[in-house]
């Protein structure tokens, strides 16, 4: 995951459907995953979000918080992106996400087996940003207190 990271535009892994249930549905796993689901073109808001978040993203990777900080019992932070397409529809609509540009942070503890041991996650309202009324949290400053909260870490833009 780190070497896609350092690799990806702006340190934001574009994920495919394959590459999504290989890294993020990955069971279990040392690193969390701030996930943007959003859509790829003709959404003016989804392209500022995406801008915000790569901000965000960049942050992390400066201070190299994409490496697990062990002295602190702090996993890496990984970001990435999956655009709504055709090959995705189905992971997204097993997401039931609450808006069509979602925010998911994910941890190994969000990730559950079924009962025919496949993996899927599993959220809650303290782990998302969902954009349809939330507006006011499209800023890199509002994703980077929100990244924060949950990864305990104190980077700043």
């Amino acid at each position: 995951m780190r070497k896609l990271a350092n690799n990806a535009p702006q340190n934001v892994i574009h994920f495919n459907a394959n590459s999504f249930k290989d890294y993020v549905l990955k069971h279990p796993r040392p690193y969390d995953v701030v996930i943007l689901f959003t859509l790829r073109q003709n959404c003016n808001f989804c392209e500022m979000i995406t801008d915000e978040f790569s901000k965000v993203a960049q942050s992390y990777h400066d201070l190299k918080a994409y490496k697990p900080d062990m002295g602190h019992k702090k996993r890496a932070v990984i970001f990435g992106l999956l655009h709504y397409s055709e090959e995705t529809n189905e992971i997204i609509k097993s997401l039931k996400l609450p808006a069509q540009t979602t925010i998911l942070y994910t941890t190994p503890h969000n990730i559950v087996l079924n009962e025919k041991n496949e993996p899927r996650i599993v959220y809650d309202e303290e782990v998302i940003i969902a954009y349809k009324d939330k507006r006011d949290f499209a800023t890199a400053h509002k994703i980077i207190e929100f990244v924060n909260a949950r990864s305990s870490r104190k980077i700043e833009l």
